[in-house]
This record gives C-alpha cells, structure tokens and sequence, in this order.
C-alpha cells in the first residue's frame, strides 16, 4: 500500500515539476504586469487575467484573498470595487525575482500576438 504524501510536501515536488500553481500565475501577473504600472490592480483585471490563463474565478479570487493574508497585498475599497496594493514585502519579492529571471537571458523576450502573455497584458491594460 503506498503512503500518502503530505499536502506541503506535494505542492513543493509539483513546484520543482514545473507544475503550474494559481499562486505562481498570480506572483507572474503582479510582478509581470502590476509591478511595473505602479503596483495597483483592480479585482476584475486579476481575475480577467488569470482567467485567460484558465484559472477559474474562485480558485482566482481564493489565491488573491491568500496573498492578502500574507502581506504581499493591500486592499482599498472604492465605492463597490476593490483596489490590490502590493505591500513593500511583495514589491521586493517580485522586484528580486524579475532581476534572477530576467538576469538568466541578455534580452526580455517578447510576447508572440496570441500567447497567453499577450492576452494578460492586454487584459491588465484595460484596467489600469
């Protein structure tokens, strides 16, 4: 009969795997998209965004509400919408993780028209 594994050791072999997480989506999107407009977002754009990565939007909204508990987001309500900050704490976390990946090739590559990368910008766009 095999062992069950634990959940965190799980998540840190599917992390090592390669496997796609909705918090790695969401730390790509704000330190990809967010960060370098200014560090706000508005909920919409995020769940837009990480919908078009095929996220659902509770699984979306789950992953923003975490990050919000951990400090890497700071939210200001505006009328019935919610505005994302990202806290100092993530600002540093993203800001170093930009400079270790992008440090690992001489150019950015850029986004081919139909990627996802290209759907998220446009989406974030929108709402900036």
């Amino acid at each position: 009969m095999t062992e069950a594994v634990p959940s965190e050791q799980w998540a840190r072999r599917s992390q090592a795997l390669g496997v796609p997480s909705t918090r790695g989506y969401l730390l790509t999107v704000l330190g990809e998209f967010v960060l370098p407009v200014g560090g706000r977002v508005w909920t919409a754009a995020l769940l837009d965004a990480l919908g078009a990565l095929g996220v659902e939007e509770r699984t979306a909204r789950q992953a923003v509400w975490r990050s919000a508990e951990r400090g890497l987001l700071e939210s200001e309500r505006i009328g019935r919408r919610t505005r994302w900050a990202l806290s100092d704490a993530a600002r540093r976390l993203l800001a170093e993780g930009t400079r270790r990946i992008y440090s690992l090739h001489r150019e950015p590559r850029q986004a081919v028209e139909s990627s996802p990368r290209a759907v998220v910008v446009e989406l974030v766009d929108t709402y900036v």
